[in-house]
This record gives C-alpha cells, sequence and structure tokens, in this order.
C-alpha cells in the first residue's frame, strides 16, 4: 500500500485510499500498476534465481567445453605423434627389406650361368603323347 500510495501524485493519496478500500483491483487501475508489490517482488527474486541458475551452467557448461576441448587436442598430438614415428619406422624397415633382397637378387644372378647357354646345352623338350 505504501509503495502504490508513493507512486501516485500527492493530490491523488485521498482518491487512492478510497479506491483501495472499495476494491484493492482499482489501484492498479487507478495508479498505472497492473501487479502487487509483494507478488512482483517474488517474480523478481524467481527471476534472478532463475538468471543465477542459468549464468552457474553456463560457467560450468564453458569450463567443461575447454576441458574437452584440450584433453581431445592432446590426445589427437599424441595419435598423430605415434602415427608418424611408426609410419617412419614401417618405411625405413621396407626400405631396408628390398635393399637386402635385390643385392640378394644380384649375387644369385652373377652366381648362375647364362640362361641362353642353358637352353642351347638342354635336350630338346619331349613331344607330347598322343592318345
Amino acid at each position: 500500500m505504501r509503495r502504490i500510495l508513493r507512486t501516485a501524485g500527492a493530490a491523488d493519496i485521498g482518491a487512492v485510499r478510497y479506491c483501495y478500500e472499495q476494491n484493492p483491483a482499482t489501484v492498479a487501475e487507478a495508479t498505472g500498476q497492473t501487479m502487487d508489490p509483494q507478488v512482483s517482488g517474488f517474480a523478481l527474486g524467481l527471476l534472478l534465481g532463475a538468471v543465477k541458475i542459468t549464468f552457474i551452467g553456463m560457467v560450468g557448461f564453458g569450463i567443461a567445453w575447454l576441458r574437452a576441448r584440450t584433453r581431445i587436442r592432446k590426445l589427437e598430438d599424441a595419435a598423430r605423434f605415434q602415427a608418424e614415428s611408426g609410419v617412419e619406422a614401417r618405411l625405413a624397415g621396407l626400405e631396408e627389406g628390398i635393399e637386402f633382397i635385390s643385392t640378394q637378387l644380384q649375387q644369385m644372378l652373377a652366381a648362375q650361368p647364362d640362361p641362353v647357354r642353358l637352353a642351347e646345352r638342354s635336350d630338346p623338350p619331349i613331344p607330347p603323347r598322343a592318345n
């Protein structure tokens, strides 16, 4: 009631009191207020509580998101490092294996006689049998 009377003009105080005594709803119409101050204070408290909860949730989500992002980056870097080091080691092993095989083939070819000479010395092939 005090708040309503303060918002009304000084000349209207008597009229507001009379209206309030007759019907409290008409005071809101006369002063332009549409809600009881106690109810509006409660609604404002609920609104501020909801804002606090939302803000705390946003901060918590932000912290969790940043921590997850840094952890994912660390895991990706570790996986990339392992993949790169594994690929390099595999390629080095393949190169060594290919070099070894090529030297062995060269030694075998050098030790064998010329295939053309072998073909000339060998017996002619046996003709297929007729049935």
